[in-house]
């Protein structure tokens, strides 16, 4: 009898792992942000420009997962991508690397992803390097700031928009 009451239990810890019991309760939320790189820009100096205030914690994924931002444990940036959106055919080899930062009213700045020394034949896409830094502050602290940091290889006679297509991955306990 123990035999089999130990080989039910092995079946059912295998058939539902920790990981699809996480899942039960982890989810991602995809945010984009727009910022623009003026032409005037000065080479080998770094230059900071902020993206307007992301608010992802009245997000409509939360309620969807039957949860909201005050029971939010942990949060990863699992993907941050950058587009050039224009002009046409503009690619990142002009930029020798950026550093994006978050930010929070009442909470330090962290280092939220970055890429150095960009290839100079890059495309207009770029996948940064994302930190291990848990942001549940920031997403609790309602909406957030992001500064980007870089520093420009070649200087360019057009302003040069990008776009931000960011996943972060959120646990939250279930309500």
């Amino acid at each position: 009898m123990r035999i089999v009451f130990f080989a039910c239990m092995l079946f059912i810890l295998s058939t539902f792992s920790c990981d699809e019991i996480n899942d039960l309760i982890a989810f991602n939320v995809d945010q984009s942000a727009n910022f623009t790189i003026p032409s005037t820009v000065v080479v080998d100096i770094p230059i900071n420009i902020p993206t307007p205030p992301i608010n992802i914690s009245s997000n409509q994924e939360f309620s969807q997962n039957n949860t909201n931002a005050d029971l939010v444990k942990d949060v990863n940036l699992t993907k941050l991508d950058l587009n050039i959106t224009a002009p046409d055919e503009k690619g990142f080899g002009f930029m020798e690397s950026i550093f994006i930062y978050i930010d929070a009213d009442g909470l330090n700045e962290v280092l939220l992803a970055s890429m150095e020394n960009i290839p100079e034949d890059a495309g207009q896409v770029i996948s940064l390097e994302t930190t291990e830094a848990n942001l549940a502050e920031y997403i609790k602290a309602g909406n957030f700031s992001l500064r980007n940091n870089f520093t420009i290889r070649e200087a360019t006679s057009q302003e040069v928009d990008i776009r931000m297509d960011m996943t972060f991955r959120i646990s939250a306990e279930i309500f």
